[in-house]
């Protein structure tokens, strides 16, 4: 009996003496652990942190930009309804003017040829009758008579482009007619 005591005391010994070694590797492990985690970057809480703050960050962005596509949207909606008026008064301009013109040659006592298309439906206009008789009577006579272009604009005091307008709405069918 006191052999196997003394192995299994020998055991017990043996048994406390590798925990206890086990137990100094661990704790210079777990020391080794630290001290790399330390000189390594942050710890984990630290860097869930910043992930925090990196999403908190993106989605600040995002509400930012959403912002920005409304604002632009409504300026962009401003800008067209600004623009569609003016050039509703840039329209209404231009006929007073046209408006006006006619008025100063017909108060200066010149003979005129006022044309007006009408811009919605051009295709719809129907060309002016053609009068032998009437303020452009001389010009047809002239050209009947074997007259070019010029003679006839110096003769009548008109310009090339009128006596070629002229003639040149004399030699036009009408639109109802066929040939």
């Amino acid at each position: 009996m006191p052999t196997l005591l003394a192995s299994t005391l020998t055991q017990i010994a043996v048994l406390l003496i590798f925990v206890a070694m086990l137990t100094v590797v661990m704790i210079l492990t777990r020391n080794r652990v630290r001290n790399s985690m330390r000189s390594s970057g942050p710890g984990v809480r630290e860097q869930y942190a910043r992930m925090n703050e990196k999403r908190q960050a993106l989605r600040d962005g995002e509400e930012v930009m959403i912002e920005l596509d409304r604002v632009a949207r409504q300026v962009h909606g401003q800008l067209d309804t600004r623009f569609a008026k003016l050039e509703a008064v840039i329209r209404d301009a231009d006929a007073r003017i046209e408006k006006l013109e006619r008025l100063m040659r017909k108060a200066a006592d010149r003979p005129t040829l006022d044309i007006t298309l009408d811009e919605a439906r051009p295709d719809e206009l129907e060309p002016a009758p053609v009068m032998e008789s009437g303020p452009h009577a001389d010009v047809y006579r002239l050209a009947d008579a074997g007259m070019d272009r010029v003679q006839i604009a110096e003769e009548t005091g008109k310009t090339n482009g009128e006596v070629e307008l002229i003639l040149a709405l004399r030699k036009a069918k009408p639109a109802g007619s066929t040939s």
